[in-house]
């Protein structure tokens, strides 16, 4: 897979125009983590990882214009090719809460990746693929309704679990 070289880079998340101009947006990924609903024993990570807050983002953005708030994924995180130095913005939503997959809504999902392409703007080029991250038991009831989803949804959004992304991902 042509996406493993791909890792997270704490400077390119960081150094983004939106966690620049917006500090309050970016924080710690446990932390994120823990206020999307994923609660474990112990840290996933340990590497004091940021991410930008893209729902906080939407707020942030919704006051200033001011507007109605759009849908978002939760976060982004800044990646870098580790034979280059192409860097992207990965686009990530967590579905820890649901219990069946099958309540996934197209509009839904695609909705959020417009409206979080929309705040990130294209300075730093969007991810070819939209993760959504399921809790592991329901990963591949996720994959199976997503892929009744195609056309309607593309093959560029894939589930996986919080494990899958880190191992992906992060070192």
């Amino acid at each position: 897979m042509a996406y493993r070289n791909m890792r997270y880079c704490q400077s390119t998340t960081e150094n983004h125009p939106v966690a620049l101009a917006y500090s309050g947006c970016v924080e710690d990924i446990n932390t994120h983590l823990a206020d999307e609903g994923y609660s474990p024993a112990a840290p996933l990570f340990i590497h004091n990882e940021t991410v930008i807050d893209l729902d906080e983002a939407e707020e942030v953005y919704a006051a200033i214009e001011p507007r109605q708030l759009r849908q978002s994924m939760d976060m982004t995180i800044g990646l870098r090719d580790r034979r280059s130095s192409k860097r992207e913005m990965l686009l990530v939503e967590f579905k820890f809460n649901m219990g069946n997959p099958n309540q996934l809504s197209q509009v839904d999902m695609t909705g959020k990746v417009a409206g979080s392409i929309n705040i990130l703007g294209l300075t730093t080029p969007i991810h070819s693929q939209y993760i959504f991250i399921f809790q592991p038991n329901l990963v591949e009831q996720a994959r199976n309704r997503m892929a009744r989803m195609i056309p309607g949804i593309p093959i560029a959004y894939i589930a996986m679990s919080i494990y899958n992304l880190k191992d992906i991902y992060f070192d």
